[in-house]
């Protein structure tokens, strides 16, 4: 493009990371989690916001995996819903054919995907004929919408009615729903992410096994996903001395 001249590359000197230094720590707790599901259950119960964020703790996919589902994906009697590889219509997965996977679902999560779909799901087609499983009535919900949804619940005064951060919400500009971001409190899909992959390991499920069902290789999950304290993390390894 002749933006620049010759030589403005070796010019720059790039700073050197930390071995954590590129590592976002933003995350969210299992008891945020839980209260906000408490919140969900009593007064949202079986709303588009209540399954998005279900199931994004619950199984730790990526935003993208959750725009792709389908409802045809989605298996009640069995317990569990499949990600697909769907770029032709619009619903790539980040790794592509790898990324494909049948992901174990609750009985309590099965309950609320089954309710959404009995009580609130439009049933709406996208624009390839398929009818998405997080769908409005313009058709797939957009990658925004998913975000969005996540910010404004994400929001202590939101589902606890207070604020941690000593705000009065008739004047807060992030307790208005189109500013909810600005919460200091709220977190993105990602953070829900990290979390859940820190839950599952603080419970007990072996790295392998998060691995293939958030679908991240056990080096990445290890450096980027999983958040537990260093007490957890020695709690989990205290199993193993018995077989010393």
């Amino acid at each position: 493009m002749d933006a620049v001249e010759d030589g403005v590359s070796e010019k720059l000197e790039l700073p050197e990371l930390g071995i954590d230094e590129d590592v976002d720590d933003t995350t969210i707790r299992s008891k945020e989690a839980e209260a906000i599901l408490s919140y969900l259950n009593t007064y949202e119960y079986a709303t588009l916001r209540h399954v998005i964020f279900q199931l994004l703790w619950h199984t730790g996919v990526r935003t993208s995996t959750l725009f792709a589902f389908d409802v045809d994906d989605f298996h009640p009697r069995e317990g569990y819903i499949r990600a697909i590889h769907r770029p032709e219509t619009g619903t790539p997965l980040k790794n592509k054919e790898r990324g494909e996977r049948e992901i174990n679902l609750a009985d309590e999560v099965v309950r609320v995907v089954r309710d959404f779909l009995d009580r609130h799901h439009p049933k709406v087609e996208d624009e390839h004929r398929r009818i998405p499983l997080i769908g409005t009535r313009a058709g797939r919900a957009h990658k925004t919408t998913i975000r969005e949804n996540i910010y404004r619940i994400t929001r202590p005064c939101h589902y606890t009615n207070d604020c941690p951060h000593d705000r009065t919400q008739s004047t807060c500009k992030a307790a208005r729903s189109k500013h909810a971001s600005k919460c200091p409190s709220s977190v993105s899909p990602h953070a829900i992410r990290k979390g859940s992959i820190t839950y599952h390991r603080n419970n007990g499920w072996p790295a392998k096994a998060v691995s293939d069902r958030a679908n991240v290789s056990q080096e990445v999950l290890d450096k980027h996903y999983d958040k537990g304290t260093p007490s957890q993390k020695r709690k989990r390894r205290k199993e193993f001395l018995n077989n010393l």
